[in-house]
């Protein structure tokens, strides 16, 4: 080979790279450019106007007493735990019975079971969690606690009896 074939050899190299980045230049250019295409103007034709629907009124949200209403059952605590059927429908007639619950609707139910000593605490949980369970089979009947949320904590009251449940109810605020 020649002197002069190897010098001009970095100088073809050269144009070549050039080249190349002028064509990925290219091809960028191309793939990244996006066509609109021309929208045809289209002339409605005249309608009858349609006659004016109402809209709906929004109703308003539910809102809540700002003061529980607190009362208390008395159980067989055995028999609650137990499904015992007399001992439910007694919870059920014992709630049932709340004049204020006559004809409202409840939005928020909290249970608390008694604990007389720190060793009954987690058999008044349970005895809590199974009056969430009564409100929301007395609900099913279309009573007061249809539409209730209920508290997701269970609770109790230390120094109760175990055969009694305290339950704060808060009502939707009459329309």
């Amino acid at each position: 080979m020649s002197r002069r074939s190897i010098r001009n050899a970095p100088v073809s190299v050269g144009w070549l790279f050039a080249d190349l980045l002028l064509a990925l230049a290219m091809i960028f250019l191309i793939a990244n450019t996006t066509i609109t295409p021309i929208k045809a103007s289209i002339h409605p034709k005249p309608m009858a106007t349609p006659t004016a629907t109402p809209s709906p009124t929004p109703l308003p949200i539910p809102r809540l007493e700002l003061q529980p209403h607190r009362f208390t059952i008395n159980i067989d605590t055995t028999g609650y735990l137990n499904n015992a059927p007399d001992a439910i429908n007694s919870a059920k007639e014992q709630i049932r019975n709340q004049s204020f619950l006559k004809g409202r609707s409840v939005g928020l139910v909290i249970a608390y079971g008694g604990a007389p000593t720190t060793d009954d605490i987690p058999a008044a949980l349970d005895i809590a969690a199974k009056t969430y369970d009564v409100c929301k089979i007395i609900g099913k009947d279309h009573f007061a606690f249809e539409n209730a949320s209920y508290y997701t904590e269970k609770l109790y009251r230390l120094g109760d009896s175990p055969n009694t449940v305290t339950i704060d109810v808060f009502l939707f605020k009459a329309s």
